[in-house]
């Protein structure tokens, strides 16, 4: 058992953005069983379900702005993006699981009620529309759009309407592999 998650997400998060390639890919490859982690404890204990939650949410603002895991699908080696995709799938999905685990705290405007904070699923939301769908690298929109496929398969009532109009504009994308993928 994990004793002190903020100074892991926090180290986690360190790692991510050193520009040493070998340590970013490890660290993609580490995120994916410390979400699962997470969101095991938070499933787990129904009785610190508010933390498990809390923690859940630091991961999200830890490994999805700016300089995280969406910006390393654009990376050049394979297995760093494979990597940060399969990282973006743990992340997404723990963010849906949580968030339909914890349903009945949420309002239908994606802020939880207790706390007037963004929902795990607004935030997941947010970031893969910005810095995922709208990025300027290729790479980033093409992998970004194979791992909304990855979610969907995994998470069979996953929401993907919130992406549709970014998905449909893919079809016209100026790179060839975006459209392929979009399609």
């Amino acid at each position: 058992m994990i004793t002190d998650i903020d100074g892991v997400i926090a180290a986690l998060k360190q790692c991510l953005r050193t520009p040493n390639q070998l340590l970013t890919t490890a660290t993609l490859l580490a995120i994916p069983s410390f979400v699962q982690h997470l969101l095991t404890q938070h499933l787990a204990s129904a009785s610190s379900s508010a933390h498990g939650a809390h923690n859940i949410r630091q991961a999200l603002l830890a490994f999805l702005p700016s300089g995280g895991v969406i910006d390393r699908l654009g990376e050049t080696c394979e297995k760093a993006r494979d990597a940060a995709r399969a990282a973006l799938v743990s992340i997404t999905g723990a963010a849906f699981k949580s968030s339909t685990a914890t349903h009945s705290t949420h309002s239908a405007r994606g802020k939880e009620v207790a706390k007037g904070q963004e929902s795990s699923m607004a935030i997941v939301e947010k970031h893969l529309k910005e810095l995922g769908l709208g990025s300027k690298g290729f790479r980033v929109r093409e992998q970004t759009i194979l791992a909304l496929v990855s979610i969907r398969r995994e998470h069979h009532t996953f929401p993907i309407r919130p992406y549709l109009s970014q998905l449909v504009m893919a079809l016209e994308d100026t790179d060839g592999t975006v459209r392929d993928c979009a399609r």
